[in-house]
């Protein structure tokens, strides 16, 4: 299988980017695209310019798009082709992050599935209305285009990308999963002050704007998704 990889990044005057970006391409073992982006207008800004013009001028069969300070395993892209192909119901992959409890947190450990192995694969199915995180999301051809652009809105940094595109992903009666393939690393940037603040400013303008954003996409939370939730909250005493 062929691979658009993309990565939005403001962040390429950095010391050590240009490594980065190497160990990402080192990494690969299918035949892959590799375009780093200009993410200063926004990072859904810029993953729908790739959605719309790198992914209809590629021949990729799987479209991924990776964060910046994210290092997967080289190999990873067997692992994401073979569950792919084996399994046809699975529309959107994410790299499993293991088992620290940060990693467990942040992937949202209670609505993933016990894992399920097929062969030398480790799937863990993502629970409908929860979706998998964004730092390394590859997508069926089919899907991305089908999925479409992100909602954009005038904060550059949008956190709800992650949720829209997983949600949609399960509009469209595909199913999302992990996948084990291998360790993986995130970089510890050091952000600038103004680019901090401005990360800090549009979080907190844009969460007024969440729920509409997921209405209006006909994708919010469903009565048994919000009902599942309540239930886990009650059972942990919360």
């Amino acid at each position: 299988m062929k691979f658009l990889v993309v990565v939005p990044s403001i962040r390429q005057s950095y010391p050590g980017f240009e490594r980065v970006m190497e160990r990402i391409r080192e990494s690969f073992t299918q035949p892959t695209e590799f375009h780093v982006l200009d993410g200063k207008d926004g990072k859904a800004q810029t993953l729908n310019r790739a959605l719309l013009e790198k992914l209809p001028a590629s021949d990729a069969d799987i479209y991924v798009t990776m964060d910046d300070d994210f290092v997967p395993s080289k190999g990873w892209q067997n692992k994401v082709a073979q569950a792919f192909e084996s399994h046809p119901g699975i529309g959107s992959i994410g790299i499993w992050l293991g088992e620290d409890p940060e990693m467990l947190a942040y992937m949202g450990s209670d609505n993933i599935e016990s894992p399920q192995r097929d062969g030398d694969l480790t799937i863990r199915y993502v629970f409908p209305g929860h979706h998998i995180v964004g730092c390394n999301v590859a997508m069926r051809r089919s899907v991305a285009i089908e999925v479409g652009p992100t909602p954009e809105t005038t904060e550059k940094y949008q956190f709800w990308e992650d949720g829209w595109r997983g949600r949609m992903v399960g509009k469209l009666k595909f199913r999302q999963a992990f996948v084990e393939a291998g360790p993986v690393e995130f970089v510890r940037w050091q952000d600038t002050k103004e680019y901090t603040e401005m990360r800090n400013r549009d979080i907190a303008s844009a969460r007024s704007k969440v729920g509409k954003i997921m209405k209006e996409s006909g994708i919010g939370p469903s009565f048994w998704d919000r009902l599942r939730n309540k239930v886990k909250r009650t059972l942990k005493g919360k």
